[in-house]
Parts: C-alpha cells; sequence; structure tokens
C-alpha cells in the first residue's frame, strides 16, 4: 500500500513574536487585543499571557516520531508517511511562498502547525499563503488545561479577516461529554466560528512519550518515577499501611471539598496526602466558601472543618525530594516515589477540572479575572450570556493525574468531570466498579457527583476490599498504557481527523 506523504510543519512560537516585534505596521490578531483594552494595564495583562510560555504539539510530534523510529519498523508504526519539519527563520518566513513551492512538490499534503497563542502574533500575509496553497492551518490548544477564552479574539479576528475559513482547524484535548438535548461544545465553536475543532488525547502522547523517552530526558530527576520497575509482589500485598494516596499540588474547589470531607469523616490518617498550599485567615482563596459547601455535606460547619484542615497544611508526602530541598516549590507533578503507591491500596484522583472546562471556564472569569477579561468571554465567545454559554455541551479532560495512577497499577476513583470512566473505557481501560459504585460517572450535576464520590471514599475506607481480586486489571491497565501501539494509534487518530 502507498501511503500518503504528509509533512507537518511547525514554527517556534518566539520566532514568530520575534517577527511581530520587528514589523511596526503588522497585521495579526493581536491588533484586535489593542482595539478592545480599556487601560494600558489591560492591554500589557494579555500581551504577558499570550507571550508566555509558547508550547504546542510540533515539539511533541517530533519526539513521539522519533521515538516510534527508533523502536519500530517505520513501515509499520503509521498508516501516514510522516515527515517533520521546521520554519527555521524570519528569512523563510518572508518568502514562505519560495519554500512551500519545494514542499509541495516532495509531499502529497502538507500541515501547518502553530501554538495557540502564538497564532496571534502571525502576520495576516502568512495566513493568506497557506489559504491561497490550500495549506491547513492547525491551531494547538491541546497543552495543559489552555482555557478557550485564549481563542476567543483570535477566532472573532480570524472570522472578521477570511470569509471561508474551512483552512484553520483548532485541536484541543478533551472529550464530548453527552447531554440529551444539547448540542456539543466543538460543533458549537464549530458553527460559531466557522473554525472546525478536533479533539485528541494529548496526555496519552505526553506521557508515552515521557516513558519511552527517559533515557534523553535532561530532567530524569523530576521524571524519576517513569524510570522505576514495579516489584508486583511487593505492590500487590495486601497488608497496607494506608488505605489511599491523594495528591494534589495546587488548590482547586473539588480537592479543597475532599480534603475538608476527609477531615469531617476523620480519614485525614487514613491516607498519604500531599496538598502544597495553605489557606489564608479570611479563606479568601480563588473559589468561594458557599460553592464548596454544597459538597458533602459540608454545610454550616464548613468555617470549622476550614480551621482543623488549615492547621495540617501543607501537607506533603514522604521523600518528596523538591518539597524537601526546595520548600517554596510546589511539587513537581511527574516526580513519583514508588512507595507512595506500595503503601497505599487505591488512588484518590482529583483531575485538574470537575465541571468540565467550560463550565470550569465560567466559573474562572466569574470568580478570578478582571472586568476586562469578563468582557472578552461575554463579547467574542460563543454564547450571548452566561446561562446559554453554561448550556453547552462541555469538554471533558484526561490529564497525568489519571494516567500516572494507572502507569503505576493503583486501582482508582476519579474526581473530575463526568463520564471519564467511559471514555477510558473507550479507550481500551478497565475501570473498577467491584469496588466503587461508579454510577457518579454519569452524574451530571456536581454536587451529586461530588458527594457520591464521598460515599464511596468513605465506604472503602470503612470496609478495605481484596487487592487480588483486582491485581489482574491493574497490571493489565499498565500494560494497555504502556504499548507503542498507543503512540501510533493515537497519532493516526489524530492525522485522519486532520487530513
Amino acid at each position: 500500500m502507498i501511503k500518503q506523504k504528509v509533512l507537518l510543519l511547525g514554527i517556534p512560537g518566539d520566532l514568530v513574536h520575534d517577527h511581530f516585534k520587528s514589523k511596526s505596521d503588522i497585521d495579526c490578531a493581536f491588533k484586535k487585543v489593542e482595539q478592545i483594552a480599556k487601560s494600558d494595564e489591560d492591554f500589557l495583562n494579555l500581551y504577558h499571557t499570550l507571550t508566555d510560555n509558547f508550547t504546542g504539539i510540533w515539539p511533541l510530534l517530533w519526539r513521539v516520531l522519533s521515538l516510534l523510529k527508533k523502536k519500530t519498523k517505520i513501515s509499520e508504526f503509521s498508516n501516514f508517511d510522516i515527515h517533520l519539519q521546521g520554519i527555521s527563520s524570519i528569512h523563510v518566513l518572508k518568502n514562505l511562498q519560495e519554500q512551500l513551492n519545494i514542499y509541495k512538490e516532495q509531499y502529497d499534503n502538507i500541515l501547518f502547525l502553530i501554538d495557540h497563542k502564538a497564532a496571534y502574533f502571525l502576520c495576516h500575509d502568512v495566513w493568506k499563503v497557506f489559504e491561497q496553497n490550500g495549506i491547513k492551518i492547525i491551531i494547538d490548544q491541546s497543552f495543559e488545561a489552555s482555557y478557550i477564552y485564549e481563542f476567543s479574539i483570535l477566532s472573532a479576528w480570524i472570522k472578521e479577516t477570511f470569509s471561508d475559513r474551512s483552512f484553520v482547524n483548532l485541536i484541543v484535548s478533551g472529550y464530548d461529554i453527552e447531554q440529551n438535548e444539547i448540542i456539543h461544545t466543538k460543533k458549537f465553536i464549530s458553527e460559531s466560528t466557522g473554525i472546525n475543532v478536533i479533539s485528541y488525547d494529548f496526555f496519552r502522547f505526553y506521557e508515552l512519550k515521557n516513558y519511552y523517552g527517559i533515557k534523553s530526558s535532561p530532567h530524569k530527576v523530576d521524571h524519576i518515577g517513569y524510570t522505576q520497575n514495579l516489584n508486583f509482589q511487593e505492590h500487590f500485598k495486601n497488608i497496607k499501611k494506608y488505605d489511599y494516596l491523594f495528591m494534589n499540588r495546587r488548590n482547586k474547589d473539588h480537592r479543597l471539598a475532599l480534603l475538608l470531607f476527609l477531615e469531617k469523616k476523620s480519614l485525614i490518617d487514613n491516607g498519604l496526602i500531599s496538598a502544597n498550599f495553605d489557606l489564608d485567615n479570611n479563606y479568601s482563596h480563588r473559589y468561594t466558601v458557599e460553592q464548596i459547601s454544597q459538597y458533602l455535606g459540608l454545610g454550616e460547619n464548613i468555617y470549622e472543618h476550614m480551621d482543623s484542615l488549615n492547621n495540617l497544611l501543607p501537607m506533603h508526602l514522604p521523600g518528596d525530594k523538591r518539597s524537601e530541598t526546595e520548600p517554596g516549590w510546589p511539587q513537581h507533578d511527574r516526580f513519583i516515589n514508588l512507595e507512595w503507591f506500595e503503601n497505599t491500596k487505591f488512588s484518590i484522583v482529583a483531575e485538574t477540572f470537575f465541571h468540565g472546562i467550560l463550565n470550569a471556564l465560567t466559573r474562572h472569569f466569574l470568580f478570578k479575572f478582571n472586568d476586562f477579561e469578563k468582557y472578552i468571554v461575554n463579547k467574542y465567545n460563543p454564547g450571548e450570556n452566561w446561562k446559554q454559554y453554561d448550556a453547552v455541551n462541555e469538554l471533558g479532560f484526561i490529564t497525568e493525574k489519571t494516567y500516572k495512577t494507572i502507569l503505576f497499577a493503583h486501582p482508582f476513583i476519579i474526581s473530575g468531570p463526568p463520564q471519564l470512566l467511559k471514555q477510558l473505557r473507550n479507550n481500551g481501560f478497565e475501570t473498577y466498579p467491584e469496588l466503587f459504585d461508579e454510577s457518579y460517572d454519569t452524574e451530571l450535576d456536581p454536587v451529586l457527583r461530588m458527594n457520591k464520590i464521598g460515599e464511596n471514599i468513605e465506604y472503602i475506607c470503612k470496609n478495605g476490599f481484596d487487592i487480588d481480586s483486582v491485581k489482574e486489571k491493574c497490571v493489565y491497565n499498565r500494560e494497555h498504557f504502556l504499548k507503542i501501539e498507543g503512540l501510533s494509534t493515537e497519532l493516526d487518530k489524530l492525522l485522519k481527523q486532520l487530513l
């Protein structure tokens, strides 16, 4: 079979930004930021947001392809003949058509990938060259939990600038949460902006890349957990010192709610917990106490439980080297001590989001961001008001918090968006209905879902379980995650959507 020869053309975000700074009259999406900024302070805040930490999928794909070529036969790892090339200088960017003419003779298809923040500074002339050559621009917003609002002004500029936007795609990391009579987020955004939205499992890519690429990584210490082999005899012993492992780096409302619940039920000492934060005396953290008090029967006594919990914070796991050597630095989220898993029976995973990305977005804006940023969302995001925006079907999000639990062969209960367990099963993983009442995964109401999660945790801490009953499932999940074919499968799934 003759494979389609595909070029993935990338560009460093810093190079795009340098080109922007070199031209005073450049026409790009960032000009729209200047138009709507109410003050110099507002303008500078958003400028710094958009120029901080350019990332993108292109360097990740480069590492993934390098690993696949080393560990498999090139003819076997993909249904496409994939090549990567980077735009390396402003000179090439200014003479883009000349370079594209060469590429078009060599490849059947070309995709141009750019970080969503860098895309704000990409000049109109470059967009136009890609459009005229029938080359798709792939705007990448999949790294970490990038908020949709960071795409809002960019999408407005694209909509005003190009009558036909079929050459523009947005890729995000997420899955659609199914709700009756509510349209899907991706479809909603596509219909509102004319830009196709594609989702893929970014973190499965990223964590597999970490595992297989660790020997050449400059961050061996940070990723030390990925180099350790499991001693299954020790790992699955039935007598363990603690019931659960509960790792938290940052304070979020669903994490704080569970910590308060564990304190209320006198279950703090039953587990190994990290919570690298504390609460100020007035509890003026970024989420309202009223919101948290709706969960888990915390109610009127929430301040009493907060006082008790605050006396225990911050909480660090034993042997967390980053905490010991740099006490002010949050624990690195890829540093793992295998003993944390060996000494606990199961993991409580508090994912990045509990409500889904879009619902979390509105919460962040309502409680955190200033009026200028609220104005941006109201004016440029799909939905004319908050109520309509909240009604849009959300995107769920799976991160390393879930995958590192799978990697270390631990049973888990997940405090995250609804239908996350369903998504894991769709991807070939097993969940643990023999241990937990997993009906929490289908519950769309966040309060009811959190309450079910709490009931599960309290029950299993009081009644225990036989680890042998889930041993095979834990090992299967780890082996399924580690299959090198997982990289090529995810890569092909992404390319089929893009092409």
